[in-house]
């Protein structure tokens, strides 16, 4: 079965917080991405402390070459919106680099700009917090900045060079961690949801537990949630209470489900 992930652009994201090989001489970076909106800046993936990585920008796709988003190379032509669309950036370091989307050239890029940033900038996030900063992010920008999150399905994400290829299919469709296809690296899923290629969510009976609350909840429009409970011997009576949780007042209202 083909599985996607589904990322709402505010907080969805992977983290492979493994020892990613260093990628030397050249990166390829393919991804299978499908989104409603392709405004602003979405990070599909990046590497570390704004190291390297590939993202929308506005309709276009951008690579990730150094720190400043303003200076990145961006194609020539847009992706559409609601379209499952295949994105590619081949960087030969120093030397040049393209774009190809669905297998399309879609812009080349400069020597000046075919580098490859390990993910090791120092920025200031990263230094006051201590932390290590050199994670994989997929569905977000990188460790540097809590920021310019995805939204849509992203289906495979590729990164690869002469010497090394990393995979992420998601091929399990449930449960919070993801692996490579070789099964060497873990991601561990903050939020994104299984669904189809279509966008149906996969539906997973969620158990509940008397006198105990479950929180956080989400979905999309058309989304099927599953949960049950084991009814104990003759019980007599059962209630399930169901609300929704509104942050802001203004928003009082605007959602609702059906519960059968």
């Amino acid at each position: 079965v083909d599985y996607a992930l589904r990322f709402d652009g505010d907080n969805d994201h992977i983290i492979i917080d493994e020892e990613i090989p260093r990628f030397n001489g050249g990166i390829s970076i393919t991804a299978r991405i499908n989104s409603p909106d392709t405004s602003g800046i979405q990070f599909i993936t990046m590497m570390g402390d704004y190291g390297w990585g590939l993202y929308i920008n506005n309709g276009m796709i951008s690579y990730s070459s150094e720190y400043s988003i303003s200076r990145h190379p961006t194609s020539n032509m847009s992706i559409t919106e609601n379209v499952w669309t295949e994105v590619t950036v081949q960087i030969e370091e120093g030397v040049s680099g393209q774009f190809y989307i669905d297998g399309v050239p879609a812009g080349n890029i400069s020597s000046d700009e075919a580098s490859i940033p390990q993910g090791d900038f120092g920025s200031n996030d990263c230094y006051q917090s201590g932390e290590d900063c050199d994670e994989l992010l997929i569905g977000r920008m990188g460790a540097g900045c809590d920021c310019n999150y995805f939204t849509g399905m992203i289906d495979h994400v590729t990164i690869s060079n002469d010497e090394n290829s990393l995979n992420w299919g998601f091929l399990e469709g449930e449960g919070a961690v993801t692996y490579d296809d070789m099964n060497q690296y873990q991601g561990d899923i903050n939020g994104a949801s299984w669904v189809m290629p279509d966008g149906t969510i996969v539906a997973q009976a969620v158990q509940l537990f008397p006198d105990q609350e479950l929180f956080d909840i989400t979905g999309q429009p058309g989304d099927q949630l599953l949960f049950f409970i084991e009814v104990e011997e003759y019980t007599r009576g059962l209630f399930i209470d169901a609300y929704i949780e509104y942050y802001d007042w203004d928003d009082w209202g605007t959602s609702n489900f059906d519960a059968y």
